[in-house]
């Protein structure tokens, strides 16, 4: 029975699959010419975009740990809340100011990342 770890991994990996989204999804329409970053900030996001990486070696390790079907239990339960969020999103407009999602990440990823490991870690 997955208890409250099981739960936050599931929690915490699906902002980083939704802040990733955003991030590749931003960093395409930059590419393409379809926005405009400071160098700076793209720089920034494209580290946070890849210091998040490891999510899915996390849920390896935490099936390897447990059991495996913990860890595909935790990744789909990620993707739904992902999904849910996105919903969230577009039901409440924010979906127009998308960036700020993006940009938000620079901070908001490596925090996750870090909370995390930390969990995972602690994980049997």
């Amino acid at each position: 029975m997955p208890d409250a770890k099981f739960y936050l991994i599931s929690v915490l990996s699906s902002l980083v699959f939704y802040i990733r989204g955003h991030q590749a999804s931003h960093a395409v329409a930059i590419r393409v010419g379809q926005a405009e970053l400071n160098p700076a900030l793209a720089i920034a996001m494209a580290l946070s975009y890849w210091f998040a990486f490891p999510t899915i070696l996390f849920l390896v390790w935490y099936g390897y740990k447990t059991e495996w079907w913990y860890a595909v239990g935790a990744f789909v339960l990620a993707v739904i809340i992902r999904l849910a969020l996105t919903k969230i999103e577009i039901a409440s407009g924010l979906v127009r100011s998308a960036w700020i999602i993006s940009l938000s990440g620079i901070v908001i990823l490596p925090i996750v990342i870090i909370a995390l490991y930390a969990v995972v870690t602690v994980v049997a």
